[in-house]
């Protein structure tokens, strides 16, 4: 029973992606709307709110690229024009450094993205009685919705849906639920489970054998976490498995973090690139395994890297050294989040980058903040910590300079951020 039902017209997107339309003083979020639609409306006796029809087509309004759109949880808008999802994106940064007070004119025109580009993908799978379901969760639900084909992610990875789909009825018992992460390396396809408990024998000779039948150059086995800890095994390696960071061939370590594009993450290394200079010292903060830190070593910047996952440091290393850059690159383990680098440490670098986690880098913007680095480059996959973190810098007398947004998440509401800043 619905205790509402009205037309409403959209007036624009928010920065999830949902329509944003009003009446009677009441802000209504329409999903899969675009701007000029007028939708009716239903919302039940619980607060969810239902299309029930269109009204009036937005002339905004495209066809979506895929199937699967609005009934899978993996993209939020695909049905708007090209150059209104692009301002749309780029206005997410905009609000974010507005609603901070920071003067948004310095957003560059945003580096679009597109399909086909994801090199890493995340499904959800679970043995049902009718068999397996393997894909992506619905929105704002656990349901896994099966699909045939993704067109945001690299062919190479989608050819892996249907032949994964078959092994998983026989590899897992019923009501068995998981997740399998795929990667496109240099060698082939990188498999990571992430499942309950560990697997016995029997799970080991099947993997083997999978691995052998559809030529995965690796297959890891990662537990669920327990009391925040994780339990990461590689359960067998075909061949040494690596990934281009920019154009250096680095180790991939099982469950390593990369930038989830190779065109995205090259035009997040011009960026940083743009403000080195030869010779400069060159602090690195959650350095991964060294997409930035080994492109300044080769601008022959002195760099010192600093990251806490220790496979990843290792990965680093022996990059630097194949590099042959071990008198440029320094490394050092230690949690930013417990530990930044505090100001004393901070003076002899004339350029700090950083490329926190989705949740910022506050404790150590704050150090920053209190230091007289003559340049930050902060590189960010969430705009609203960005603004945040920016905010701080900016109040500490350093200047944005310019903010760089960067289409990595095509089709969702993340959007990637190079800031440039600058001490007065």
């Amino acid at each position: 029973m619905a205790d509402f039902c009205e037309v409403v017209t959209v007036r624009s997107l928010g920065h999830r992606g949902d329509g944003i339309a009003q009446f009677d003083n009441q802000v209504f979020y329409v999903p899969f709307a675009v701007p000029g639609d007028r939708v009716l409306v239903s919302r039940s006796l619980d607060g969810t709110l239902k299309v029930e029809e269109h009204s009036h087509v937005s002339p905004l309004r495209v066809e979506p690229s895929c199937e699967y759109f609005s009934r899978c949880g993996g993209c939020s808008v695909q049905q708007l024009q090209k150059d209104d999802y692009n301002q749309w994106k780029k206005n997410i940064l905009v609000n974010a450094l507005k609603r901070r007070d920071i003067d948004s004119s310095i957003v560059e025109p945003m580096i679009e993205g597109g399909p086909r580009r994801r090199r890493r993908v995340r499904f959800h799978f679970v043995n049902t009685k009718d068999g397996i379901v393997f894909g992506y969760r619905s929105p704002q639900s656990h349901r896994v919705i099966q699909i045939n084909r993704c067109p945001l992610i690299e062919t190479v990875l989608e050819k892996y849906i249907e032949p994964l789909r078959s092994a998983f009825s026989d590899l897992f018992r019923p009501k068995t639920a998981g997740e399998v992460s795929l990667t496109a390396a240099n060698e082939g396809v990188d498999l990571l489970l992430i499942m309950e408990g560990k697997p016995d024998l029997l799970m080991r000779k099947k993997l083997a054998a999978l691995a052998s039948r559809l030529g995965l150059v690796r297959i890891s086995w990662k537990q669920k976490a327990r009391n925040g800890k994780s339990d990461l095994e590689i359960i067998l390696t075909q061949k040494a498995v690596t990934i281009f960071l920019g154009d250096t061939r680095v180790n991939l370590p099982a469950d390593g973090f990369v930038q989830p594009t190779g065109a995205g993450e090259i035009s997040l290394i011009s960026s940083v690139l743009s403000v080195l200079r030869p010779g400069n010292v060159v602090l690195d903060l959650f350095a991964g395994s060294g997409t930035f830190a080994l492109a300044a070593a080769k601008t022959r910047a002195q760099v010192h890297a600093v990251e806490f996952d220790s496979t990843q440091l290792e990965a680093l290393k022996t990059a630097a050294k194949i590099e042959d850059f071990s008198e440029l690159v320094t490394c050092e383990k230690r949690d930013l989040k417990r530990r930044p680098m505090l100001e004393p440490e901070l003076r002899r670098y004339d350029v700090v980058i950083l490329d926190p986690p989705r949740a910022g880098a506050e404790k150590q913007v704050n150090q920053l903040a209190r230091s007289n680095v003559p340049k930050v480059i902060y590189i960010s996959c969430n705009p609203v910590t960005f603004a945040r973190d920016a905010q701080t810098l900016v109040r500490a007398k350093y200047t944005l300079e310019r903010a760089q947004p960067i289409d990595q998440f095509f089709w969702s509401p993340h959007l990637e951020v190079v800031g440039v800043f600058n001490r007065k």
